[in-house]
C-alpha cells in the first residue's frame, strides 16, 4: 500500500532528519555553517534553489532527543538569529517581514549570498508564486510580536 502513496511537496522540513545525496547536498552549498544551535535550517534549505523537499508520507523516521544538551543558552535568540540569517540570504524584498523582530545580529552572510549568486537562484518571489503559493503575506503589517499578561 505505501508504494501507492504519492510524495507530497513542501516548502519546509524538519531540520535534524532528512535523507539527501552527499555530492547534491555539497553542491548546494551543505547547511549554513553560520547558523548555530538549531532553528532556520528548517526553512533555510526549503528557500534554497536547485532541488525540490519532498514528504515521504509512509516513512518511519525517529529523533531521539538527548537529556543533555551541549548547549545552556537561550534557543529563542538562535533560531530568531538563524532566521535572520536565512532571510537575509533568500528573501529579497520579503525579508523585511523578518526584521520586524528586531535585536539579534545575524553575523556575516557574504558567503551565504555569494552561494546563492553562483547557483543562480531565483527570487524569493517566484518562490512564493511556485514552491509555496498558499503562504499568506501581509504588507500593511505594523507591529510584530508577542503579548504577554505582566504579573501585577
Amino acid at each position: 500500500w505505501c508504494l501507492l502513496i504519492r510524495v507530497m511537496l513542501t516548502p519546509a522540513m524538519i531540520g535534524c532528519s532528512f535523507v539527501v545525496d552527499r555530492e547534491y547536498f555539497g553542491e548546494i552549498g551543505l547547511l549554513d555553517p553560520g547558523m548555530e544551535v538549531y532553528g532556520g535550517e528548517n526553512i533555510e534549505l526549503g528557500m534554497r534553489c536547485g532541488g525540490s523537499m519532498e514528504v515521504l508520507p509512509c516513512a518511519r523516521v525517529a529523533h531521539i532527543e538527548r537529556t543533555k544538551k551541549p548547549y545552556n543558552n537561550d534557543i529563542d535568540y538562535y533560531a530568531k538569529r538563524n532566521a535572520l540569517r536565512a532571510a537575509e540570504v533568500w528573501m529579497d524584498e520579503y525579508k523585511s517581514h523578518v526584521y520586524m523582530n528586531p535585536g539579534v545580529d545575524f553575523g556575516d552572510v557574504s558567503e551565504r549570498v555569494a552561494l546563492r549568486k553562483r547557483m543562480q537562484c531565483r527570487s524569493f518571489h517566484w518562490y512564493l508564486e511556485h514552491v509555496y503559493p498558499e503562504m499568506r503575506i501581509y504588507n500593511n503589517t505594523i507591529t510584530y510580536g508577542e503579548v504577554r499578561e505582566i504579573a501585577c
